[in-house]
């Protein structure tokens, strides 16, 4: 991993343009077969049907102790960088059971 700033922001020529929002959602049905999930998100103004297979990796974020970030535990840090060039985390995840953060 590479460590970087970024010194100017362009579209550039032909490249895509991006709409995309984010929807919350309630699962309205779960279903399981062949070891693959269906569900059924609802949101306001229709429904959307997801398979989820067997192989996506399912986590939950949970408080956790200091205690629990030991050497070599996989760990994600978002961070921001002070004027005096220290590193400042606002976000510590750390993998459990061997796995790593899922970001």
């Amino acid at each position: 991993m590479t460590n970087a700033s970024v010194k100017t922001i362009s579209a550039g020529r032909g490249a895509p343009r991006v709409s995309s929002t984010m929807t919350n959602g309630s699962v309205a049905t779960a279903t399981a077969q062949g070891g693959a999930r269906f569900l059924t998100v609802t949101y306001k103004g229709g429904e959307q049907h997801i398979l989820v297979p067997p192989t996506a990796p399912i986590v939950a974020f949970v408080p956790g102790a200091v205690s629990i970030v030991k050497p070599g535990a996989p760990v994600f840090v978002n961070g921001d960088q002070t004027t005096d060039g220290k590193t400042t985390a606002g976000l510590v995840a750390v993998g459990s059971h061997g796995k790593p953060p899922p970001f």
